[in-house]
């Protein structure tokens, strides 16, 4: 797949993807047929498009310091149905329920993340915002909550009032170190010990399958 600029988020929706180039804006390809997808629409924006999602025919677009509702009914010809206003927003998006979040990267304040109110698509108003710092962040959002990875965390977020976003759960780089090195760590050794003792009983090394059970877990046992 071909763009003219780099791809900085997709989406599909039935048989189309949606894609937010750095150069060429909004591209809209025909995918039912996976192996020759086929460019079929597209609306340029002068700096290129950021993020998109999309539900339906709707489209949820970043570009040019706005967010865009585009209805793609006739991909060929899609047209924007309403533009937010009155404030800058930038970077990825995602779709839950009647709201679009909007994920601003490389900034740290209150405010890289927009809660968009998208009920009225010829009218998306931004209600609420929140953040953190963003680098590349993974973010998801289902039913109220918003997941976020800022700079080692992993934040969550409580949308239930879009106005006022409740911090309800991080996770610190102290526990993801414990998580990633220490217990993920345990489960690879764990793995590794199970294989080798296996591998001796197949090969009909008994003595060596129990010596191999016996030292790793009297000397695991010691060492706690």
């Amino acid at each position: 797949l071909e763009t003219p600029g780099v791809r900085l988020q997709m989406s599909t929706a039935d048989d189309r993807l949606y894609v937010a180039d750095s150069e060429g804006g909004l591209l809209i390809f025909d995918v039912s047929e996976p192996s020759a997808p086929v460019e079929v629409g597209s609306i340029p924006y002068p700096y290129g498009a950021e993020g998109v999602a999309s539900s339906g025919v709707l489209v949820y677009v970043t570009a040019g310091g706005a967010l865009h509702v585009v209805d793609a009914t006739d991909p060929a010809a899609p047209v924007t149905l309403g533009s937010t206003t009155g404030v800058t927003l930038r970077g990825a998006v995602e779709l839950t329920g009647s709201l679009a979040v909007t994920f601003q990267p490389l900034i740290w304040n209150a405010y890289n993340e927009a809660v968009v109110d998208v009920s009225d698509p010829t009218a998306p108003v931004a209600v609420g915002f929140f953040g953190g710092f963003v680098f590349m962040n993974p973010h998801a959002a289902s039913g109220s909550l918003v997941v976020e990875g800022g700079y080692n965390e992993l934040n969550v977020f409580d949308l239930t009032t879009p106005s006022s976003p409740v911090l309800v759960g991080w996770m610190s780089p102290a526990v993801r170190v414990f998580f990633v090195t220490g217990y993920l760590g345990a489960l690879t050794t764990f793995s590794t010990y199970a294989l080798e003792t296996v591998g001796a009983v197949e090969a009909e090394d008994r003595a060596g399958a129990l010596l191999n059970a016996a030292a790793n877990n009297l000397l695991g046992l010691g060492l706690v």
